[in-house]
């Protein structure tokens, strides 16, 4: 415990405090992170345990990768477990291409890829972009836990430029498992205040908040003006 812990803190220090690009690998000993926009190469580095000592290596070495389906996509900007999104026993993990043009110029994208006993897929078993050009759908993405109560993990995708209910505003989505895996359209969304809120800039599950039974999560929109210029917001 006491190494994963350091590692975790080194990482911190290494890879410039980018804690929600981390994740921590099927042995619990190696934290990983591959951004193109941290690291300019694209590179994963890995900050690892090997029989007491701390480690840090460079290069794609795990026993999976994958990457954007075009040029800039910015494949892996975002990336978080996904907990267990069809109930079959493995975690399975959510990836973000906010950059990617499927959807429209910079709609973005995200992918959720499924955990078995031989690994992650080597494809999607998931994807959904984002519903306008420069939505950049993916900016921020994070399991959500279990909303609502069925056993099985949901996830989180936020498009912080998304101008639904004004410009910029932003606009957050929650997806359900299912035993087939996620739905293939958003089963709640909620959007910023007002223009310029980039709401879903951060997010995450904020746990069981008010004892429910039921996941709940915390949204973020560091530009809200409620409280003063830019002084931001935080919803749950």
């Amino acid at each position: 415990m006491r190494n994963t812990i350091a590692s975790m803190l080194v990482a911190l220090l290494l890879l410039g405090a980018a804690l929600p690009l981390l994740v921590l690998d099927a042995s619990g000993t190696r934290w990983e992170q591959t951004s193109a926009d941290d690291f300019d190469d694209g590179e994963s580095f890995f900050v690892e345990t090997s029989g007491g000592t701390l480690k840090l290596s460079r290069g794609l070495t795990g026993t999976w990768s994958a990457v954007g389906e075009a040029t800039t996509d910015r494949f892996g900007f975002s990336v978080a477990s996904a907990g267990d999104v069809n109930g079959d026993g493995y975690a399975d993990v959510v990836v973000s291409a906010y950059d990617n043009n499927g959807g429209g110029g910079d709609a973005g994208e995200a992918y959720v890829y499924h955990g078995s006993a031989s690994g992650l897929s080597a494809t999607p078993d998931w994807s959904d972009q984002g519903e306008a050009t420069n939505d950049y759908f993916g900016w921020s993405v994070a399991s959500a836990g279990d909303v609502n109560g069925d056993g099985y993990a949901d996830v989180i995708v936020g498009a912080r430029y998304n101008d639904g209910a004004a410009t910029d505003a932003g606009e957050v989505y929650v997806y359900h498992g299912s035993s087939s895996g996620l739905s293939a359209t958003p089963d709640w969304s909620d959007q910023g205040e007002a223009a310029g809120d980039h709401f879903s800039y951060h997010l995450a599950s904020a746990g069981d908040v008010n004892g429910d039974g039921y996941a709940d999560v915390i949204v973020g929109a560091i530009k809200n003006d409620g409280a003063g210029t830019d002084a931001g917001e935080a919803y749950v």
